[in-house]
């Protein structure tokens, strides 16, 4: 599953930063948050949106943040049976209920499902 598969590779790769794929019932001050947005198939390539919020208890913090998940998403083309990679958009707001800062990214990634 292309879900896990990016998961695990932000979580290893951002060790001091958990990720969740769903909002956590005790939420630590900065954590990512990975959701399937989309998913389809174009000449027989796996094709899926995600999105990935990134939250932060400043905005400073959150930005600083989005910029390391931008970079390993970009570069999870390493990862074996990922074609592309590509960030289709990007925003900042306050989750004013939880009272902290967010970046939204919304990502698309092509694959070859049997080598995830």
């Amino acid at each position: 599953m292309v879900e896990v598969t990016l998961r695990n590779y932000l979580a290893e790769n951002l060790s001091d930063v958990p990720v969740f794929m769903e909002y956590p019932k005790n939420p630590p001050q900065r954590f990512i948050m990975l959701q399937l947005a989309d998913g389809g198939q174009t000449n027989h390539i796996d094709a899926v949106t995600f999105f990935v919020t990134i939250y932060a208890d400043s905005l400073y913090a959150a930005a600083e943040l989005k910029e390391s998940v931008k970079t390993l998403l970009y570069e999870s083309i390493i990862i074996p049976g990922i074609t592309t990679s590509n960030l289709g958009q990007e925003s900042a707001g306050l989750d004013s209920a939880n009272h902290v800062y967010t970046y939204n990214l919304t990502f698309n990634f092509y694959y070859y499902r049997e080598e995830i």
